[in-house]
C-alpha cells in the first residue's frame, strides 16, 4: 500500500510539473522574444509582427536587403508577397470607420483587459511592451517560456481536459493587437477606435501537400457595447511575386474562394522553377466551411484608397474607387457580389489581367453585424504553387488549394472555431 501511495504521489508530481503550461503568476516565468518571430515548419518561411501583420519584415531582421517577409519555398530566395493584413470596416455614429493593417497599422499589440463590453472610452489596454508572439510545437519543451507564459486566459486556444495549449498543427502560434490608439497611429486626422481587439493565429502542418500552406486566422472580438452594422473584414496583401515587382498579374477563382497572384511573363528564379501564390478563404464565422469571398479586388501602387469612404467602398468590391482594375460584375457568389479578373489564365478564358503591375489584392467578406461581445473567426489558407512554367504553376495552385478545403475539415474541430 505504502509503495502504490508513492507510485501516485510521483505521478502526480510528473503531471503537474510537465503537463500543466500555465504561467504560475509570480512573474518568475521569462516571457518569449519580443518583437518579429519566424515560423519555417514548412516550406514557407513567414514573419508574424505581434500585432497582427505577417509576411512584412519591416525592420529587415533577417538582414537580407528587404522587407518581403514570406519567402516560398524557403531558403530559396523567392517571396510570395511583400505583406499582409487585415482591414476591418464597420458603421459607427452613421458613417464608415475602416481600421488598417498593412505595412503601417492601426492597431497596437497587446489586448483589451475589459472583461464585459463596455463604451469606447471606457475600454483599457495592457502594456505593449509585454506583448508577444507564442509558439507552441509538439515537442516543446515544459519550461519553455512560450509554453509557462501561453495566454490562455486571454484567448489563446486551451485544452481543459488535458491542462495544455490546444495544438493544431506542427507549429501553432497566438498574438493580439486591439484598435485602441488608432488615432495616434493612423495617417488621418481623427481615426476612430471601434474598439476590437484582433487575435491572429497561425498554423503550419508538414506532409503531403499541407507543406505548400499557412493557415492564417483572425479572430475579431467586439469588446464595446456597440453593435456595428454593415461590417466587413477584408484580407489584404500587397503581392509581390518573383524578382520583377511590375510582372506581377492576380486572378480570382470563385469556384475555391481563391484570389492569387502569378507572372504575367516567365520569372527568373534560383530554383529555375515558376510559382503563384494563392489566398483560399477556409472558415468566416457567418458562413461556416467553405465560405464565399463576398468580393475580391485589386488595385495599382499609386492608387491606394484614401480617406474611409474609399477604403469603405473597397472592403465593398471597389465600388467607385479608381483602381485601374477590371470587375466582371457579372461572376457572382452572392448578390452584389464583385470579383477581379475570374477567368482562367490557363485556358485563356474569361476575363483576365493583361497589364502587370505592383499592386495590392483583397479579399472580402461582409456584410455583417459586429455585435457587441461577440467572436469571429475568419481562416485562410496562403498557399504556394509551383511548376516549369507560370500558368502550370497556377494549376499546381489551384491542386493544392483542392487538398487544403478537403483537409480542412479533418483539422477544423480541434481550431473551436466561432
Amino acid at each position: 500500500m505504502y509503495l502504490h501511495r508513492i507510485f501516485f504521489v510521483a505521478a502526480f508530481l510528473l503531471f503537474a510539473v510537465f503537463g500543466c503550461y500555465r504561467d504560475p503568476g509570480d512573474g518568475s516565468s521569462q516571457l518569449p522574444p519580443s518583437g518579429p518571430r519566424w515560423i519555417e515548419a514548412n516550406l514557407w518561411r513567414m514573419v508574424l509582427q505581434p500585432d497582427g501583420r505577417w509576411g512584412y519584415d519591416v525592420t529587415d531582421d533577417d538582414h537580407d536587403g528587404n522587407s518581403s517577409g514570406a519567402e516560398f519555398p524557403k531558403n530559396s530566395g523567392n517571396y510570395g508577397l511583400y505583406a499582409g493584413g487585415l482591414m476591418v470596416g464597420a458603421y459607427k455614429d452613421g458613417a464608415p470607420v475602416v481600421l488598417d493593417m498593412n505595412w503601417t497599422t492601426e492597431f497596437t499589440a497587446g489586448r483589451i483587459t475589459n472583461t464585459t463590453p463596455t463604451s469606447v472610452d471606457q475600454l483599457e489596454y495592457s502594456s505593449e511592451d509585454n506583448a508577444r508572439t507564442y509558439f507552441i510545437t509538439s515537442t516543446s519543451h515544459h519550461d519553455s517560456p512560450d509554453l509557462q507564459n501561453w495566454p490562455s486566459d486571454y484567448g489563446g486556444p486551451w485544452d481543459s481536459i488535458l491542462s495544455k495549449p490546444t495544438l493544431v498543427s506542427d507549429l501553432d502560434t497566438w498574438a493580439s493587437g486591439h484598435d485602441l490608439l488608432a488615432d495616434s497611429l493612423s495617417n488621418e486626422a481623427g481615426q476612430s477606435s471601434l474598439g476590437i481587439e484582433v487575435r491572429r493565429m497561425t498554423y503550419s502542418k508538414t506532409g503531403a501537400s499541407w507543406e505548400n500552406a499557412t493557415l492564417i486566422r483572425f479572430q475579431v472580438v467586439n469588446k464595446s457595447d456597440q453593435n456595428y452594422t454593415n461590417a466587413y473584414l477584408s484580407w489584404w496583401v500587397d503581392h509581390n511575386l518573383g524578382s520583377t515587382v511590375t510582372n506581377d498579374a492576380v486572378g480570382t477563382d470563385t469556384v475555391r474562394n481563391l484570389v492569387y497572384t502569378y507572372n504575367l511573363s516567365p520569372d527568373v528564379t534560383s530554383t529555375g522553377k515558376q510559382y503563384a501564390v494563392g489566398h483560399t478563404l477556409l472558415y468566416f464565422s457567418s458562413s461556416g466551411i467553405n465560405s464565399k469571398w463576398n468580393s475580391t479586388y485589386a488595385y495599382y501602387n499609386g492608387n491606394d484608397p484614401v480617406g474611409q469612404t474609399e477604403k469603405y467602398r473597397i472592403q465593398q468590391g471597389g465600388i467607385n474607387h479608381n483602381s485601374g482594375f477590371s470587375l466582371d460584375s457579372t461572376v457572382t457568389g452572392s448578390v452584389g457580389g464583385r470579383y477581379v479578373y475570374p477567368g482562367d489564365p490557363v485556358t485563356g478564358t474569361g476575363t483576365l489581367c493583361t497589364q502587370g503591375r505592383n499592386g495590392r489584392l483583397i479579399g472580402n467578406v461582409g456584410p455583417f453585424t459586429l455585435e457587441s461581445g461577440k467572436v469571429y473567426d475568419i481562416v485562410v489558407a496562403v498557399i504556394g504553387g509551383e511548376g516549369t512554367d507560370r500558368l502550370n504553376a497556377i494549376s499546381d495552385l489551384k491542386t493544392k488549394s483542392d487538398f487544403i478545403r478537403s483537409a480542412f475539415t479533418t483539422i477544423s474541430p480541434n481550431m473551436k472555431l466561432k
